[in-house]
Order: C-alpha cells, then sequence, then structure tokens
C-alpha cells in the first residue's frame, strides 16, 4: 500500500473535542479552526528495514473549507530513497463532523495521477470518539474505521479497522492498534505510534508514528 494510501491524520483533531487527544494513526480528521495551520511528518517502518515517510500541511479557513497538502517517498536498504508521491485534499465540510474531498495523488516517478472522492466523518460523545474516512479510486473501494477512547486529557488507546476492496479483485483487512498522546496541555503538539496488521493475507507487520505542530489559534 502506498503512502498516500495510508496517510492519517493531522495533529489537533477538531474544534468538537473537549477533551484534548491525538487521534488515531491513519483516519483524516476533523478541520482547524480558521487561520490555523498543522505541520505533521509521518514514517513508517516496512518489512526488512524500508521506511516510507511523508510530510503534510494542513490549513482551515472560511468557517466549511480545509487544505490539506502532502508529499512522500520511501528509502530501501542498499537501494536508496526517493521522492514518489504528491498528495492534494481540498475538503468541504457541511457541518463540524462530515467533510468531504475529490483526492488527488500524483506519482512523481511514473506520472500517473488518481482522482477519487472521500468522506470523512468525526463524532464525539464523553471519551469516546469514532472517526471514519471512506473513499474510492481506480476501482478499489476503502474505508478506515478508528474508534478511540481518551484515558486521560492527554491519553488515549485506538484499534482500527480498516478494510479495502477491489472490485472483481482481492480483498484485504488490516487492523491497527496504536495510542495517541497530547504532548502538552493545549495539543499544540501530538503523536500517535500504532501497528499495522494485515488480518487476510501474509505480509508482514508494520510500524506507524506521526507527530504535529499546530500554529496559530
Amino acid at each position: 500500500m502506498s503512502i498516500a494510501a495510508r496517510a492519517g491524520l493531522i495533529g489537533l483533531v477538531s474544534a468538537l473535542s473537549s477533551v484534548a487527544h491525538a487521534g488515531a494513526l491513519n483516519p483524516w480528521y476533523g478541520r482547524l479552526g480558521d487561520g490555523d495551520a498543522a505541520i505533521t511528518p509521518y514514517v513508517y517502518v516496512l518489512d526488512g528495514g524500508a521506511v516510507d515517510a511523508s510530510v503534510y500541511v494542513q490549513t482551515s479557513f472560511a468557517r466549511h473549507f480545509d487544505l490539506l497538502v502532502g508529499a512522500g517517498g520511501s528509502m530501501v536498504p542498499n537501494v536508496g530513497s526517493a521522492m514518489s508521491t504528491v498528495d492534494l485534499m481540498p475538503r468541504v465540510y457541511i457541518n463540524d463532523n462530515i467533510g468531504g474531498t475529490i483526492r488527488t495523488k500524483v506519482s512523481t516517478t511514473g506520472g500517473g495521477v488518481s482522482v477519487g472522492p472521500e468522506l470523512h466523518t468525526v463524532h464525539k460523545k464523553g471519551s469516546f470518539t469514532f472517526a471514519s474516512n471512506v473513499g474510492y479510486v481506480d476501482r478499489v473501494a476503502y474505508a478506515l474505521f478508528a474508534p478511540e477512547f481518551s484515558l486521560s486529557d492527554r491519553f488515549s488507546l485506538f484499534v482500527e479497522v480498516n478494510p479495502t476492496v477491489e472490485i472483481g479483485g482481492a480483498v484485504a483487512l488490516m487492523a491497527v492498534p496504536g495510542f495517541g498522546l497530547a504532548i502538552d496541555k493545549e495539543a499544540r503538539h501530538t503523536c500517535a505510534l500504532g501497528l499495522q496488521v494485515p488480518t487476510l493475507d501474509p505480509d508482514p507487520l508494520s510500524v506507524g508514528l506521526w507527530y504535529s505542530t499546530s500554529i496559530g489559534g
């Protein structure tokens, strides 16, 4: 799975959270406050020491709009490293909980472009948060479902369930247990760590980590 397909969350989740928490590893959460921004690097450690890495920038404006822009690549031992993906995601929110986007991913190596819709939702009740992303691109339907429970103002546990269905082809299911951490009380510095476990095929495990810094507000 490409780093763009795996990409997850931008740190400061959403203004609707009364408890400051970081969030799960992979799903996109809500928009920030107008004029705020966040910078988030991701690292995924794969089989054999290979590493997928990316950096995303997020900003929100005009009450209903949000923009995510990312770039990523791979580093393979004894082979080298190269930037491979640019990811563009303008989002429109109909309310604080539900947003949609037409996501565009560009391969900087092969020149290919993939474009498809995604729906992003996040709902919170007390210490429980549920985030979901559902999308479709290139005859592949995919979803990220992330229930998360906050154990304190700054620490939470999650277990993602992420299915992928190729139309007329393979079905995959990834489980991702992990934790999120708000490093400071205001949650301007947040991170998440998760273990990606394929459940329907013999693919190896991988570990993902992101760290986000918010600006503004």
